[in-house]
């Protein structure tokens, strides 16, 4: 206490110098305590001392030689334990949660359990918690994990992470020593001293819930849902007094851009590279909808009733909604391409074909998202509790009532070519527009980034983490990283690796206004996901209690008396997210810019402001905002729709051309053969055609084998529809322009 903030790191290195000393004279248990608390000394976080001593040990090549034991007052959920475990601890004693834990019981009228009895339930549920965490992380031993530092930190500065938890990424840096050192002292003073006879109620963080005075922000604070709940009741009531409208959501937005910095993009702000130009002179609010799609939110998660509000509401902005990975009803496919009342989701999910997949299913479809990481509800995705699994659901999901679903994911091995959309071929209806690799959070470097671009199609990587619905609060609090972060990781791995032309990045992640939208554009996101915004737009009022199956405005249950309280409509959402829409278009307005396609990765329209605050401005954003050396080059024009004719000479007209000739045809580049070369049409969207060893890992017939069949009339006005074979079962697939020269003999099929 006398040191003052500065005394933490002294009180460190003083206890690595201690541990160091007593394992050169043979210790070989070592007990790290911070129980020794009195009114002039203050405990040391049990995280960091056990970090520091585990690496001066590792460091002096004395780790081997002892075991380390945590002694802990302050660790008391499964987060603390798996990060004592992930930074060196042999063995862990959560004292004072464990002594809470028997005061409690022991002071409890209505329960009989004794303090022994819950103290057993308590490790109990501590030790099921670390195993679903190593679970999720493909660990199957304490020993495997203990010491992995298998974590990324966050707002933490280079000198207290060199220190305490060595190699560990700290990609922005932040609060060193002295701010940690105040911080320990502030809670130090907060408890009182000397202590009470009676404690006194503890005062409340608010970690899980916002709360109405004090205790920590939340993005989706009171104010900010009853400001777009308002907003969706004024578009209702007063449908054509559209400036009204305006002025609401100029309301809500307001909120929302000018909180206190809570995301990194709060820290960011927008530097004009160009003089603004007349809004007028952008384009249209409808072509930046089309941008737009919604999260992947299962039936199941929530009602009937809003989920295909969800669905009517994008197919209306022309955007796509999510279906999530729990099926749909079969008379939802049939309202396809309706001008109102399309309930069809755009975008399929097909997680290890599981709770739904049929072929119909895939044949409705625009797209299918392949799930290869969990990240609704970071580290508890894919996860429906059994009660809410009702016989509706359970018919949709082809299983049984009342039976917890859990969703895998592909193994960490299948991500760069067992998973990939290029082995995705559609079994029935219309041919598969494009593929879809889902990566959450920063699962995006190098597997989502770099290795979704490979197939032969134009790939999506879905990046970021959403705080979606149904979640269990600790795995929340502690899980998932900015997709800020993800983003500029993926955004970089394409570039340096000459793919970012072949792929198009979702970015989905608590985004609410139109500010989010072009930060996620100037950070390199091409589309934009919104997941509790358009939930609270359709009436959600933030109980928080999804996973109850107890949500009082008919959202998040399948409870029938419930869901007839619903009172969303599609129009209320469609106009949210139009209004988001056309505040986009006024700040690319600003920034000179006429399209969304303009602001994709210009990074150098954003600079990293200045608050005033110590801690605040610590972190450095330099990482995310530094323009790549590699020449830009992005995705090139919105995709277009197969029946619109084939893709400008301009989308395709900057790809590098291959050193090696394309057999013995004249065309100059790969990207587009020529027609009259090969006998077939040019591939879309201009994507290199395969060699012959390469289709025969596709699966694909040379025309010399197909089966013929009658060609359809939309076939046939399609330059880039053909009939083929899968397999030896007709099908209908995009054309493929083959290499000339290349064999025309049937490839033999593997024996395995």
């Amino acid at each position: 206490m006398t040191d003052g903030p500065g005394g933490l790191r002294a009180a460190v290195m003083r206890l690595c110098d201690e541990a160091e000393s007593l394992v050169t004279q043979g210790a070989g248990v070592l007990v790290v305590d911070d129980g020794d608390v009195s009114s002039d000394r203050a405990p040391v976080p049990s995280l960091l001392a056990a970090g520091a001593v585990h690496q001066r040990l590792i460091a002096r090549g004395l780790r081997s030689n002892t075991s380390l034991v945590v002694v802990a007052d302050d660790a008391r959920d499964v987060h603390h334990m798996a990060c004592l475990l992930g930074y060196g601890a042999d063995a862990i004693c959560p004292r004072l949660a464990l002594l809470t834990v028997a005061a409690d019981a022991g002071a409890s009228e209505d329960s009989d359990m004794l303090s022994t009895e819950a103290q057993e339930r308590y490790h109990a549920a501590v030790e099921d918690g670390v195993l679903k965490i190593l679970s999720k992380m493909g660990i199957s031993t304490v020993d495997s994990y203990r010491g992995a530092q298998i974590f990324e930190v966050v707002g933490l500065g280079h000198e207290v992470v060199d220190v305490c938890f060595t190699g560990t990424t700290s990609t922005v840096g932040g609060i060193g020593w002295d701010a940690l050192g105040e911080d320990v002292l502030a809670r130090h003073a907060e408890a009182g001293w000397p202590p009470a006879e009676e404690a006194g109620r503890l005062p409340n963080p608010g970690y899980y819930r916002s709360l109405k005075r004090g205790g920590e922000y939340h993005a989706h604070n009171k104010e900010v849902v009853d400001a777009l709940n308002n907003m969706n009741a004024a578009h209702l009531l007063q449908r054509a007094l559209r400036a009204d409208n305006e002025d609401l959501y100029e309301q809500f937005a307001s909120l929302v851009n000018d909180r206190a910095p809570t995301e990194l993009r709060d820290l960011l702000e927008l530097v004009p590279q160009k003089d603004p130009i007349p809004v007028d002179e952008v384009e249209p609010v409808t072509e930046i909808t089309r941008r737009f799609s919604t999260g992947a939110m299962s039936h199941g998660s929530l009602s009937a009733e809003a989920h295909e509000t969800l669905a009517e509401a994008m197919n209306l902005i022309g955007g796509k909604s999510n279906c999530g990975e729990g099926g749909e009803a079969e008379y939802r496919f049939h309202t396809r391409g309706l001008p109102k009342g399309d309930k069809n989701s755009r975008i399929k999910q097909i997680a290890s074909g599981r709770f739904g997949v049929t072929p119909q299913y895939c044949a409705y479809a625009d797209e299918l998202q392949i799930k290869v990481a969990q990240g609704s509800k970071p580290g508890e995705g894919g996860q429906l509790p059994g009660h809410k699994v009702s016989d509706e659901i359970a018919l949709l999901r082809h299983t049984q009532p009342n039976v917890t679903l859990i969703s895998p994911t592909a193994p960490r091995h299948l991500l760069h070519r067992g998973s990939g959309p290029a082995h995705l071929r559609p079994e029935a209806g219309e041919p598969l527009r494009r593929g879809l690799g889902e990566a959450r959070g920063r699962g995006g470097r190098g597997h989502g980034g770099g290795g979704r671009g490979e197939g032969p199609r134009r790939d999506r990587a879905d990046l970021g983490r959403q705080r979606g619905n149904g979640r269990v609060a600790a795995f929340l609090h502690h899980a998932g990283m900015p997709w800020e972060l993800g983003l500029a990781d993926a955004q970089g791995a394409l570039i340096e690796n000459g793919l970012r032309d072949r792929a198009r990045l979702r970015i989905d992640g608590n985004l609410m206004t139109g500010r989010d939208v072009v930060m996620a554009a100037l950070l390199g996101a091409d589309e934009y996901s919104f997941g509790t915004a358009a939930m609270i737009a359709e009436g959600c009022i933030m109980l928080r209690a999804c996973h109850r199956d107890t949500c009082s405005t008919g959202i998040a249950t399948q409870r029938p008396n419930l869901r007839a309280k619903f009172t969303g409509t599609p129009e209320g959402v469609a106009a949210y997210l139009l209004f988001v829409a056309g505040e986009a278009r006024r700040l690319l307005a600003s920034l000179g810019m006429r399209s969304m396609d303009e602001a994709v990765g210009r990074v150098e329209c954003l600079r990293q402001r200045r608050t005033g605050d110590p801690r605040v401005d610590s972190v450095d954003l330099t990482p995310i905002i530094t323009p790549r050396r590699t020449p830009r080059r992005l995705a090139g024009s919105w995709p277009r729709s197969p029946s619109s004719g084939p893709v400008p000479a301009s989308a395709t007209a900057s790809r590098p051309t291959p050193s090696t000739p394309c057999g013995t045809a004249t065309t100059s580049s790969c990207a587009t053969p020529s027609p009259t070369a090969t006998g077939r049409s040019a591939p879309p969207w201009g994507v290199p055609s395969p060699s012959s060893g390469a289709r025969e890992r596709l699966g694909a017939r040379p025309s010399s084998t197909s089966k013929d069949r009658p060609v359809r009339a939309s076939e046939a006005s399609s330059p880039t529809a053909s009939s083929s074979t899968w397999w030896g079962r007709p099908t209908t697939t995009w054309a493929r322009a083959w290499p000339a020269g290349a064999s025309s003999s049937a490839p033999r099929r593997r024996r395995r």
